[in-house]
C-alpha cells in the first residue's frame, strides 16, 4: 500500500500524516512510502512493517526482495503495541500535562 506525497514543487517533504499507517496497521497490511518521509520510514524500518523507497526505486524489485510472511507477523506484533489500551495511561498523562500546562499560564 502507497503512502505519500509527490513533492511537484521541489521542497523536502520529511512528515506526513500517521492517519494511513495507523490505517495500514489496521488492517493488516505494509506501508509503503517515501524515504523523504522521514519519520514514517524510520518507523516502518524499526518495526519492520514496511519499507521506504525513492522516485528512483525499482519497485518491483523492492517487492520481490520483501519476506511478506515476515512483515505481516511484525504488523500484528506492532498493532498490538500501538492499541488504545496499551497506550491509555501515557495518552492520559499526556493530556493530564497539557491541562496543567494550560492553566498554569
Amino acid at each position: 500500500i502507497w503512502m505519500g506525497y509527490y513533492d511537484i514543487l521541489g521542497k523536502s517533504i520529511t512528515t506526513c500524516t500517521g492517519n494511513k499507517l495507523a490505517s495500514h496497521l489496521e488492517a493488516g497490511i505494509p506501508t509503503i512510502c517515501f524515504r523523504n518521509h522521514e519519520y514514517i520510514a524510520k518507523l516502518l524500518k524499526k518495526y519492520k512493517i514496511g519499507f521506504d523507497i525513492t522516485i528512483n526505486t525499482p519497485l518491483k524489485k523492492k517487492l520481490q526482495q520483501q519476506n511478506y510472511k515476515e512483515l505481516l507477523k511484525n504488523i500484528s506484533k506492532t498493532r498490538k503495541e500501538f492499541t488504545m489500551e496499551t497506550n491509555i495511561e501515557r495518552l492520559e498523562k499526556f493530556f493530564e500535562e497539557v491541562k496543567k500546562h494550560h492553566l498554569n499560564n
